[in-house]
């Protein structure tokens, strides 16, 4: 008695025990062509709104808490805080926007992917600047969020590619 075909949609072939207990696999599954476009494309969105969500809490905070966080940092100005979280905000709906466009807006996850990239050159620009008057922690926390929204790029970067390949 021949058992049904066991798929997985983490496989990318199927098998099928035959009636003598011996197991075969011959036949890929629609799964490379279906599937994976449609991880990517979660995977991608996920990326997104996880972008969104972390630029949308730092942008709150620094707007609303930029006086309190301002002696964090050294030197800068509350108000400087208050303009970098009221763009945070903005970026951040334009990335929650765009992950929910995904797939058919690739242009602007592109954008964003290269606002992100410009982010960090930014950041690592302020943090070789001489004389800027930051402190220490003020360093680690601009290098921490370099590092996340590096990561963020990637992220987004690999699984865009993912949809085009």
């Amino acid at each position: 008695m021949a058992s049904s075909p066991r798929c997985g949609y983490t496989r990318p072939t199927c098998t099928m025990k035959m009636p003598s207990g011996a197991t075969n696999v011959l036949f890929p599954t629609s799964y490379q062509f279906i599937h994976k476009p449609i991880d990517a494309m979660k995977s991608l969105q996920t990326v997104l709104f996880v972008n969104a969500l972390s630029s949308g809490a730092t942008g709150l905070l620094l707007a609303f808490a930029a006086p309190s966080l301002a002696p964090l940092f050294g030197t800068l100005s509350p108000a400087i805080l208050r303009e970098v979280g009221l763009f945070l905000l903005l970026f951040a709906g334009y990335v929650g926007y765009v992950g929910y466009q995904t797939p058919s807006q690739l242009r602007a996850v592109q954008l964003v992917i290269w606002l992100d990239r410009l982010w960090v050159i930014a950041s690592g620009i302020v943090l070789l600047l001489p004389n800027t008057g930051l402190s220490g922690l003020g360093k680690l926390i601009i290098l921490a969020v370099a590092i996340w929204v590096a990561l963020m790029a990637y992220l987004q970067a690999t699984n865009a590619k993912k949809l085009t390949a």
